[in-house]
């Protein structure tokens, strides 16, 4: 009588077992299916044209969130098409794939770093005007300049593994 007891909790262990790691692997589905259908945000028109930016998605929706700034620097326009312009070499340098890339990628992100600190700088001299001035300074410094730096220092150690 043990004896069936203990195969009858063996089996019903098992199916439970079954059943749990089908209900996962439903789930894990549905939310693949759920993020390949979630329609994303378009390209920011500044950037449309540059199609080696606009390529990479979440550099390009980076780059877009410096138009937080764009109310408050005064020579936003000029700035940041001198980082779309960085960018833009930068992208080309990862591709040659030659020994001196390294060195002009690491000075071009250095260069994207430069220029939107000064577009900070600008705008900060805008901050005590309004709330929404500060917010825009202090989220595009804290948050969207070290996010668009970090993703160009990850593209420079990827060209690094992959060249070596």
């Amino acid at each position: 009588m043990d004896d069936l007891w203990t195969t009858a909790r063996a089996a019903l262990g098992s199916n439970r077992q079954i059943a749990l790691r089908a209900g996962a692997a439903l789930l894990a589905g549905a939310g693949v299916f759920a993020l390949r259908h979630i329609p994303r945000a378009e390209v920011d028109v500044a950037i449309v044209p540059r199609r080696k930016i606009a390529r990479i998605r979440t550099l390009a929706e980076a780059l877009a969130d410096l138009r937080v700034l764009e109310s408050h620097d005064a020579e936003f326009a000029s700035h940041f098409e001198k980082v779309l312009d960085a960018v833009d070499a930068f992208l080309l340098e990862d591709e040659r794939r030659v020994v001196a890339s390294q060195g002009r990628m690491s000075r071009l992100a250095g260069t994207v770093e430069r220029i939107a600190a000064e577009m900070c700088a600008h705008a900060e001299e805008q901050m005590h005007v309004s709330d929404d001035a500060f917010v825009a300074v202090l989220r595009a410094r804290d948050e969207v300049v070290p996010r668009i730096v970090g993703m160009l220092e990850d593209m420079l150690w990827n060209h690094l593994l992959e060249r070596g």
